[in-house]
Parts: C-alpha cells; sequence; structure tokens
C-alpha cells in the first residue's frame, strides 16, 4: 500500500470512529452550536501604561473565538449549521492563526499562549487552512519541550496527531494525558489504536477506564460499538 493510501485509509478509519462517538453524543447533544460573529479587529487592542500607549493582545477574545471554534472544529469532521458558517468560520480561524504567528514569532512566549496557538491552528487545519498543520506542530512542541508533563498540551497533540494520520505518534501523548487524568483522553486513545487496526488495544484501553468510570454511560455504550463490530477498523 502506498504511503498516500495508507494515509488516506487512517483519516477513513478515524472517520468511522468518530462517527461512532457521533451516533453516541447525538443522544446528548442533538444541535449543532450556530457559529457566531467574532470582530478580529479586537484581539489587539491599544492600552495605556506608565510608558505610554502599547498594544496588547487581548486573550478574552481570542479564548472566545477558540472557544467557538472548538464547539465545531475541535475534530474532524467539522459541524456546521451550513456552508456560510463553515466559510466564515474558516477565515477566522485562518485569520486569528496569521496575527498570533506574527505576536509568538520572536520572544519568550507563555505556556498558556502556546496551548492557544496549538489547539487554534489545530482546527484551523481541520477547516484545510494552508499551513495550519506546520503552525500547531511548532506551538505543540514548543509547549511540551519546556512542560513535557503539561495535561491539556499533551492530550491537544495528541488529538491533532491522531485526527491528521499520525495515530501511532499521538499514542505516547495521549497516554501521558490519561494518566494525567484529562477525561477525553481514552477515547481519542481509542480511535489512534482503532486507526492503527489494533482493536485489542482499543477495548483495552476502554477497559481501565470504564472500571474506574462505571457512571460514564457514553464509555460504556462506546465500547460496545467496538466489541460489536461497529467500527471495522480491518475495512
Amino acid at each position: 500500500m502506498s504511503r498516500k493510501k495508507g494515509a488516506f485509509m487512517k483519516r477513513v478509519v478515524i472517520q468511522r470512529a468518530l462517527a461512532a462517538i457521533a451516533l453516541i453524543g447525538a443522544l446528548i447533544a442533538p444541535e449543532v452550536w450556530a457559529y457566531g460573529q467574532h470582530d478580529l479587529t479586537q484581539v489587539v487592542r491599544t492600552v495605556e501604561g506608565p510608558q505610554g500607549r502599547k498594544r496588547q493582545l487581548d486573550m478574552g477574545v481570542v479564548n472566545a473565538i477558540i472557544g467557538d471554534l472548538a464547539r465545531h472544529a475541535h475534530t474532524y469532521p467539522t459541524q456546521f449549521k451550513d456552508d456560510k458558517e463553515r466559510q466564515r468560520a474558516t477565515q477566522d480561524a485562518g485569520n486569528l492563526s496569521g496575527m498570533l504567528n506574527i505576536l509568538t514569532s520572536s520572544g519568550s512566549v507563555q505556556p498558556e499562549l502556546l496551548l492557544s496557538v496549538g489547539r487554534l491552528n489545530a482546527m484551523a487545519h481541520n477547516l484545510d487552512v494552508s499551513g495550519a498543520a506546520q503552525r500547531a506542530d511548532a506551538a505543540f512542541q514548543q509547549l511540551l519541550m519546556n512542560q513535557p508533563e503539561h495535561p491539556q498540551g499533551n492530550y491537544e497533540y495528541g488529538l491533532f496527531l491522531a485526527s491528521s494520520s499520525r495515530p501511532k505518534a499521538a499514542i505516547p501523548y495521549l497516554e501521558k494525558a490519561m494518566t494525567q487524568g484529562v477525561d477525553a483522553a481514552p477515547y481519542t486513545l481509542d480511535l489512534a489504536y482503532l486507526a492503527l487496526n489494533d482493536k485489542r488495544k482499543a477495548l483495552e484501553s476502554f477497559h481501565g477506564y470504564t472500571k474506574k468510570h462505571p457512571e460514564d454511560g457514553i464509555a460504556q455504550r462506546l465500547t460496545k460499538t467496538i466489541r460489536e463490530g461497529y467500527v471495522d477498523s480491518h475495512r
């Protein structure tokens, strides 16, 4: 099998597994959120300081945009009410990515800003924004080089790697995130194992999680769908 075809098949497997999760999740959240209207001119504000005016990043605005994007594009495939919303979100993600890339290209960058940049570009990649995958890789790698035990950083990087056809590379980050107690890590680790055609490992990862969290009905139902072959990693 060629590398290109192999990558395509991994993405298909991930999409099938995500479809299973989406089917279960639809029982809880049947509505797709409307994507909001965002004014990117407010991302950087002019503020008065002791030494005069200066330009300052407004993280409240940045996090509001990233939070809205996450409702629709945190995983692939993305979910929007219509193509107009998707196009607007794609434009916002691309423009904000470019702005943050300039602001974080030199000097020391705070870990939480690197996490935000990584998350944003991972979602921009899901929206097919050119260059977003490379920016996501760079932000996550810089974050984890400085703080290798960062729980959410490990999870978000693992999620990005898994959803961009690199499940083998994703597993160490997702395993670390799971041991650090990130709730969503077992689900994404399961997808990575499925993409590697390892149904046994996928079930093992959920077995340990469901023993600790028997109240998690979604995990129980997803385990059942894997056992019953709804997500077939060998097709």
